[in-house]
């Protein structure tokens, strides 16, 4: 079986073979110009080897092996590879599901070059400027969604333990285990019951429920939603192309999740842009300045809504994110439900915590 994933200057083949490890073919794919690329394994065992224009070696991989990329020995890419990340939707879902070479920094929208995507139009809703950036599912930025202050508030209150630090099953690995898709600094949970008498959370996601229902997505609000995280990013941390629900769903179940806000509260230097990279076959680069945040839907045609962190080059980025879910209540609150409203591990179908 052979999967190809194509974006930008950069591509890899994939040969997956059974066993912990595979034979991988890395190809120097560069067109603009086409270049030498030096590639780089980081597996304590390989040697850097420096590839002609559309030439490729072959190289034992692994799950979770980082691999990266030079450019006359300035750091082009990061990428791993990983499973069950969906790098190309045109691939049968079961065989995207395998191990995959994901090129993160090399996809088009990534590019530090990539024109930032026009607006449809723009809106208002709750008092904000929206720009209308897609349709079918919804993609917008909000702009000045939150104030400096707000951000600096919601810092705060995880500095002083209204939020707590994301387990691995929740995605908290990153440097110690890139096979998880991405790699952050920092992530931490505003658990409802952390964040006492703080209402700072709980009117972020007020304002998020009143921009999703400008575009006929209305969700009830209350402390029975998902909580919001905060998540920082350092130099060359990203998130690789994903969804936010399974990229295959028809469509929501009562309790799944339906849209998400992506408040920016610090964007870097440079990189860090939020792209989706196919979205109704075309690509989307969004670069929101700090306060603005990225709204987009999954109520529809889920795998629409793929979407990559592009790496952080410079600086740092930090953003705090709001997922927004149908049908949950004070008695079947997120916690019963996994993003697509299957019930969570633990949770029987009658919405009771298994035991």
């Amino acid at each position: 079986m052979s999967l190809s994933w194509r974006r930008g200057s950069l591509c890899a083949t994939l040969t997956v073979v059974l066993g912990q490890d595979f034979l991988a073919t890395f190809r120097n794919g560069a067109r603009s110009p086409p270049r030498p690329m030096t590639l780089v394994l980081r597996d304590d065992a390989s040697k850097n080897v420096t590839l002609a224009p559309g030439d490729g070696v072959e190289r034992r991989a692994r799950r979770g092996l980082v691999v990266d990329w030079f450019d006359s020995g300035e750091f082009t890419a990061r990428t791993v590879l990983s499973s069950d990340r969906f790098a190309d939707l045109d691939d049968d879902a079961a065989l995207a599901r395998q191990f995959v070479f994901l090129d993160t920094l090399a996809i088009a929208p990534c590019a530090e070059a990539a024109a930032e995507a026009t607006p449809l139009r723009r809106i208002q809703a709750a008092g904000l400027n929206i720009d209308v950036i897609a349709e079918d599912p919804v993609v917008a930025v909000v702009k000045s969604f939150a104030s400096r202050d707000e951000c600096a508030t919601m810092q705060s209150l995880a500095a002083r333990g209204g939020a707590r630090r994301r387990t691995p099953r929740e995605g908290a690995l990153s440097h110690d285990d890139p096979s998880t898709g991405f790699r952050r600094r920092l992530g931490l949970t505003y658990d409802w019951d952390l964040v006492g008498n703080e209402t700072l959370p709980a009117a972020l996601l007020q304002r998020a429920a009143t921009v999703a229902e400008a575009f006929d997505i209305r969700v009830p609000v209350g402390p029975f939603q998902e909580p919001l995280n905060i998540v920082e990013y350092g130099r060359f941390d990203y998130y690789e192309p994903h969804c936010d629900v399974s990229c295959e769903r028809s469509g929501p179940k009562p309790g799944g999740r339906v849209a998400t806000m992506l408040l920016v509260c610090e964007m870097p230097k440079l990189g860090g842009a939020t792209a989706f990279p196919r979205h109704r076959g075309k690509a989307l680069t969004l670069r929101p300045g700090a306060g603005d945040a990225v709204f987009f839907a999954y109520d529809k045609n889920a795998r629409e809504s793929l979407h990559a962190g592009c790496p952080v080059r410079d600086g740092v980025k930090r953003v705090v994110s709001v997922f927004l879910r149908d049908g949950v209540t004070a008695s079947s609150p997120a916690s019963h439900f996994d993003v697509d409203g299957g019930a969570a591990v633990g949770v029987n179908v009658a919405g009771e915590i298994g035991v």
